[in-house]
C-alpha cells in the first residue's frame, strides 16, 4: 500500500517577468513572508548586471568629466592664476600624485613651485 502522491509544484508570480515560476526559481529572502525573494533569480541577475553597467558608465563618464577641467588650466597663462571655478574645485579633488604630475606638467621643477 504504498501509494505515490503527486508532486506538488508552488508556484509563485514574478511581477517583472510577468511568469508563474516554481517556488525553487527564487532565492532565498527570510525577511519576507514566504521565505523567497520577490523577484526571480534570472530577473534578479539582469538588474544587477544593468546596474553595475550603468554604475561603470557614470564613472567613467565622472572620470572624463574631470579630465576635462584639469586640462583647462593648461589654457590659461603661466602669471593668471586659476580663476575659474570649476576647474579650482577639480583640481582640489585630485591625490597628492595627481597633483604633483599635473604641476610637472605645467612645468615646476622644484617642490616649491609645486606646492
Amino acid at each position: 500500500m504504498n501509494e505515490e502522491l503527486p508532486q506538488v509544484f508552488e508556484l509563485k508570480h514574478c511581477p517583472i517577468c510577468s511568469q508563474e515560476l516554481a517556488i525553487s526559481e527564487f532565492g532565498v529572502c527570510r525577511s519576507r513572508k514566504d521565505g523567497r525573494n520577490l523577484y526571480c533569480k534570472s530577473c534578479i541577475r539582469t538588474k544587477v548586471t544593468q546596474s553595475r553597467r550603468a554604475l561603470k558608465e557614470y564613472k567613467s563618464a565622472r572620470k572624463r568629466y574631470i579630465a576635462q577641467q584639469i586640462e583647462l588650466p593648461e589654457f590659461l597663462d603661466a602669471d593668471a592664476h586659476v580663476t575659474c571655478q570649476h576647474a579650482g574645485r577639480s583640481i582640489s579633488k585630485l591625490s597628492p600624485v595627481e597633483r604633483v604630475r599635473d604641476a610637472i606638467k605645467r612645468g615646476a621643477r622644484t617642490q616649491r613651485a609645486i606646492g
